[in-house]
């Protein structure tokens, strides 16, 4: 069961984060912090960072938050509503992120649950089936798989080979 409370979340301004400089770094962000905060920290550490963005919780769709990223992993329900079309298949998640790339102009991951995931990076879509694992909760997988995906960046840069 997911249970939010935004608290501290919520109350994060861009004037919390003026004195922060980061550099040369992987910035993951997510949809439960202010929009304009997260459009500051996209026009601020964009440049020199690797931004991933999650948008989720799917309240508020910014295009330029997607596009100043440099991927964006929504997950079925999110990518069905980012695109306009309804994911029922592989076949669809592929359309759709060709529907998400000609419109961010960025690399498009589509988490598909138990089914894997697909990148589309503008020259290709790539499929990438999952691991198998005896899953209890599925809450918070979402999160574990971008909290994972970015770990694995900083070891390589071969994003075909991070999603292995």
């Amino acid at each position: 069961m997911i249970s939010v409370f935004s608290g501290a979340n919520n109350d994060l301004r861009e004037e919390d984060l003026k004195d922060i400089k980061i550099d040369n770094s992987i910035i993951m962000l997510q949809q439960e912090i202010p929009m304009d905060t997260i459009e500051y920290v996209i026009k601020t550490y964009g440049r020199n960072n690797l931004i991933i963005t999650d948008p989720s919780p799917i309240n508020e769709i910014n295009d330029f938050v997607l596009s100043g990223s440099d991927y964006i992993t929504p997950n079925e329900v999110e990518a069905s509503k980012l695109s306009g079309m309804h994911i029922n298949s592989r076949e669809d998640a592929f359309k759709a992120s060709e529907i998400l790339y000609k419109k961010y102009q960025t690399n498009i991951i589509i988490k598909l649950g138990s089914y894997g995931s697909l990148l589309n990076n503008g020259n290709e879509i790539r499929y990438f089936k999952p691991s198998t694992v005896n899953a209890r909760d599925t809450t918070g997988a979402g999160d574990c798989f971008n909290g994972a995906f970015a770990a694995m960046l900083t070891k390589t840069s071969d994003v075909n080979k991070v999603l292995k």
